[in-house]
């Protein structure tokens, strides 16, 4: 009874230290009542009866009985505060489905937890019990922090030590561990004393940020560093430079990917890339990076002494290991790469990551354009001819936007009668102030920049547009070369043939370009000779031919280069390639003519040599149209003259 009264009713309120000390009273009280009353009993018998059974077993009964009213006290503690506890429940269940808990947290999406102060959980809201099932513990759930942890953070924000929230925890649930932010209230009033814990899910969204981080360091397709991770990698390494040269970044290009891709189709070009990082991570310790810059363009960074050759010996391993590379899909490919590297000096160093990506990518593209070098070093002034090349790209773009594309004519003239037998259509560029540009100023950036196409295209154009005022000013069967390169000869400029007129046409196409895919070289220009046109191999002497594929071209001309004409006059070794080319041209049915011709002893000794024809300045040198056209009526006159 005495224990009952002391235990407070679910209606009072109190604070921590007051049911503290009240729970001590009331667990105290009858035992210090019952030793008191068993000291008195003791003492009575004592003088009362002195050599008694009863004054012997009375300190064991005393001791008896102080456990059983300790016992039955704790006992009477632990039940009625286990129904203050019910009752608190249930009075919190009520409020959640009657009351204000239910307003506030019945349709929230939010988890909720209502602990009392011991941090036993007495309410779980819907959203929460969806989550973690049915009645869950929130301190046996709680992964993170620890239960000691968590025990001192609800004190701490009881006593205002330590803020609400939010506060990073991670709670086991039966779909997996779940992130959650989370908000404690302590609460206290007349119905209940303990906290509110109400929290965010921010599991997915914690998910999503380490997929956009990993995203933002890493490629999705191959795993290797990104663009900007490497640049990161780079400025780190910088700022622990203590001497120059001992940094290298270098670029790689997979040369004719795009081919790849199209031939053997979308999941077997993202293989080879895949293929291509896994033999980069392969590289020697010294490559202390590896990623993916874009497309087919990768990039690693070198670190220590003598990086240059630690960089080629890094290129020799990538270059052996991408020959014989099998795919999933049976296919055997051999892969190989362009490459510019830059090598960090004192310059570097006091500079930017950026400056060293900057290099390493003037390098690369030197190596694009170079028809030795796979392998470039940046070296200074590189960055000059870049912006050469960048001026020219524009100037192309602008003359064929603004139609400031001219065709020039040369005249080829016969050496055995003298008549002009064809005349070259030869592309200039008139720009807005009025500057002629010829070929060599342009033609490399129209390549790169892949509107060399499209410049042939309107040359082979204007030349059509102008034949029939050549044809009108000469009474000779005169023909007009025109220049296609590797990537005309294809079924489309045989249409594009047709329409002109063909028998008056002679298509020119350098040795390489035929070499490159001879079959389909040898399909173009056959049906080119059967729509009437004639076929000129240009600049022989200067590719890689040997006799049987010249011999299997279906071509009628063979054009001398002019490197061997300017020197066959000094030099021994020249005058026997011109003469061994001239009798190759005899023997395989064709007809030599040679380039370059500057003067009279030239022009002779080509006849000597029975060369057919000749070009060259000694003659005229490019024209426009209307200037060839005086020049052919001038050249007719003199014959004319001379025949008189």
């Amino acid at each position: 009874m005495f224990v009952a009264m002391l235990q407070r009713s679910p209606a009072e309120a109190e604070g921590v230290r007051q049911e503290e000390q009240r729970d001590l009273l009331a667990f105290l009280a009858p035992m210090a009542l019952i030793a008191v009353a068993g000291l008195i009993v003791i003492q009575l018998a004592a003088q009362s009866r002195p050599d008694s059974l009863l004054l012997k077993v009375a300190p064991v009964l005393w001791v008896l009985g102080i456990l059983a009213v300790g016992t039955a006290s704790s006992t009477l503690m632990r039940r009625l505060g286990a129904q203050i506890q019910e009752a608190t429940s249930d009075q919190l269940t009520l409020s959640a489905e009657q009351g204000w808990i239910k307003v506030l947290l019945q349709d929230t999406s939010s988890f909720a937890f209502v602990l009392n102060r011991a941090g036993d959980t007495v309410y779980a809201s819907p959203s929460t019990t969806d989550m973690f099932g049915a009645s869950p513990d929130f301190t046996s759930i709680v992964c993170s922090p620890s239960r000691s942890d968590l025990q001192s953070l609800l004190a701490g924000v009881t006593r205002q030590a330590i803020r609400p929230g939010p506060h990073e925890m991670l709670l086991d649930s039966p779909s997996g561990r779940r992130e959650l932010e989370v908000h404690i209230r302590p609460v206290r009033d007349i119905d209940f004393d303990g906290f509110v814990i109400t929290g965010e899910d921010v599991t997915e969204t914690r998910l999503l940020e380490a997929r956009l981080e990993s995203t933002g360091q890493h490629d999705q397709l191959t795993g290797l560093l990104s663009r900007e991770a490497m640049i990161t990698k780079i400025s780190g390494s910088l700022r622990g430079l203590r001497t120059p040269n001992n940094l290298g970044l270098a670029l790689i290009d997979i040369n004719d990917f795009g081919a790849w891709n199209d031939s053997l189709g979308r999941q077997a070009g993202d293989e080879i890339l895949q293929v291509v990082a896994e033999k980069l991570e392969l590289m020697p310790r010294t490559a202390t990076a590896v990623g993916r810059y874009a497309g087919d363009s990768f990039g690693f960074i070198i670190e220590g002494d003598n990086v240059i050759q630690s960089m080629e010996t890094c290129l020799d391993q990538l270059s052996e290991r991408l020959q014989g590379v099998i795919l999933s899909n049976g296919s055997e490919v051999d892969l190989r790469f362009r490459a510019g590297y830059a090598v960090t000096d004192g310059t570097t160093v006091r500079s930017s990551a950026e400056e060293l990506v900057e290099r390493a990518d003037i390098a690369l593209r030197r190596s694009r354009h170079s028809r030795q070098s796979t392998r470039v070093a940046y070296r200074p002034g590189m960055n000059e001819d870049l912006i050469r090349r960048l001026t020219a790209e524009r100037t192309v773009h602008d003359a064929l936007a603004r139609d400031r594309l001219r065709v020039y004519y040369q005249p080829i003239v016969s050496l055995v009668d003298g008549h002009v037998s064809r005349v070259e259509a030869l592309v200039r560029i008139h720009t807005a102030n009025g500057v002629v540009l010829g070929p060599e100023e342009f033609l490399e950036a129209a390549e790169h920049s892949r509107r060399r196409q499209a410049v042939d295209r309107r040359v082979r154009e204007i030349a059509a547009g102008d034949w029939q005022a050549i044809a009108e000013a000469t009474h000779e069967d005169l023909r007009i070369n025109v220049n296609v390169t590797e990537a005309d000869l294809n079924a489309d400029l045989v249409d594009e043939m047709t329409p002109l007129v063909a028998g008056h046409l002679t298509i020119e196409v350098v040795e390489s370009a035929v070499l490159s895919n001879p079959e389909q070289a040898h399909h173009v220009l056959a049906a080119i000779r059967r729509a009437g046109a004639t076929v000129a191999i240009d600049d022989f002497g200067t590719g890689y031919s040997s006799m049987s594929h010249i011999a299997g071209l279906p071509c009628d001309i063979l054009k001398i280069d002019r490197s061997f004409v300017n020197a066959m006059l000094h030099e021994r070794k020249s005058m026997a390639l011109v003469q061994a080319m001239i009798q190759l041209a005899h023997d395989l049915g064709l007809q030599a003519v040679a380039e370059g011709v500057e003067n009279t002893e030239q022009e002779a000794t080509l006849r000597a040599l029975g060369c057919e024809a000749a070009q060259g300045f000694h003659y005229s040198r490019p024209v426009p149209l209307d200037q060839l056209l005086v020049w052919l009526f001038e050249r007719e006159e003199r014959g004319a003259s001379r025949s008189r």
